[in-house]
């Protein structure tokens, strides 16, 4: 039992390692439905992600609008 305590501590240790030396985090022992031990990013890296396909895609959106404005009724 204590070793199986210290096998866990020391997985948590080079996780831990990993996540400071690269900014990812391992999922590889800690959930059995994952496959393959997955790497994500921290949620905050996953946040700006998301904000930035909004971003462009809104602008996307404005331009397509300025276009249909612009050029309209010359189609």
């Amino acid at each position: 039992m204590e070793s199986s305590g210290l096998m866990t501590a020391t997985i948590l240790a080079q996780e831990a390692t990993a996540v400071r030396r690269t900014g990812f985090r391992s999922l590889s022992g800690s959930d059995p439905s994952l496959q393959y031990g997955a790497w994500v990013r921290p949620r905050a890296v996953g946040l700006w992600a998301a904000l930035g396909r909004w971003a462009a895609l809104f602008l996307f959106y404005l331009l397509s609008i300025n276009f249909l404005i612009l050029f309209g009724p010359r189609l």
